[in-house]
């Protein structure tokens, strides 16, 4: 389908720029998914046919491409050189996981959420923290559209479980690690909602769950994907005008409908905007 973006309601109109996605469904060191190099390709597919985003304008790492650096390097790329009035978007699909922190002073700073890569293995350059996402988001104007749809564990303040499968890691944390995580939850440490308490971040985001919550790696008309960004899809082909907070109300209703677990959560200075502009 051609861009066909019109203002309405006095909304401004958006243009289609860029998008980066990346699915891991094999991690190196176990706790293998099903879903994610799908949902990748799927939303590729959707943003490509139903929004008039260009092809080559699209790019997606799976599976063992997706290491940290390819990660940043893609994500550098989507937030470089923007123009007034772009929509960009991005999307991940994986696993998540908390991890505790310390500051410069060896002090806990409470959990960061974390996005694992395919070679995680608990070490910084195996995955990407809140911080870091936040540090390269700065990057995005404030008169650009940015959508982050985050289908795994954790994602409200930045976890994926299923009635069938789990996207939060499920192998344990090796010992020194589970200790620092330990004793920031006996010190009532709180994970930091960076990505919403940081104002300057101008974006919408879309989580497949709440905070300690499940997102669901499912199996969804023949192929095995994940609930948040195949019904994401769905409905908001049905509602391309509705805001993401008026379509994540949808999802949530949907979702528990079909007995799924997850609440999904939209946030975000620009989540009371149509989607990607609307149509």
């Amino acid at each position: 389908m051609c861009n066909i973006f019109k203002k309405k309601n006095n909304f401004p109109k958006f243009n289609p720029k860029r998008a980066f996605s990346f699915g891991i469904n094999i991690y190196k060191n176990g706790g293998n998914l099903n879903g994610c190099v799908n949902d990748s390709m799927n939303i590729a597919n959707y943003i490509t046919d139903f929004y008039g985003f260009q092809k080559d304008n699209v790019r997606l790492l799976l599976n063992e491409r997706a290491t940290k650096k390819q990660i940043l390097d893609r994500l550098y790329w989507l937030t470089d050189d923007l123009k007034e009035n772009d929509a960009i978007l991005f999307h991940n699909s994986s696993h998540g996981a908390q991890i505790a922190e310390r500051t410069g002073d060896g002090e806990l700073d409470g959990l960061s959420e974390i996005v694992c890569c395919h070679d995680f293995n608990w070490e910084p350059n195996t995955y990407i923290t809140d911080k870091e996402f936040v540090e390269i988001f700065k990057r995005v104007p404030k008169n650009v559209y940015f959508l982050w749809i985050a289908d795994c564990c954790h994602s409200r303040n930045l976890n994926k479980n299923v009635e069938i499968l789990t996207r939060n890691y499920p192998l344990t944390p090796p010992q020194d690690v589970l200790w620092r995580i330990n004793s920031a939850l006996s010190k009532k440490s709180v994970t930091k909602e960076l990505l919403f308490d940081n104002k300057e971040l101008n974006m919408a985001f879309l989580a497949g769950c709440q905070e300690n919550g499940t997102s669901a790696d499912a199996f969804i008309n023949g192929e095995p994907q994940g609930a948040l960004t195949s019904y994401f899809i769905k409905y908001n082909k049905k509602k391309p005008n509705n805001t993401l907070q008026q379509n994540c109300s949808v999802l949530a209703k949907e979702l528990k409908k079909d007995r799924y677990s997850q609440v999904p959560h939209a946030d975000g200075i620009q989540s009371t905007l149509p989607v990607l502009g609307g149509l």
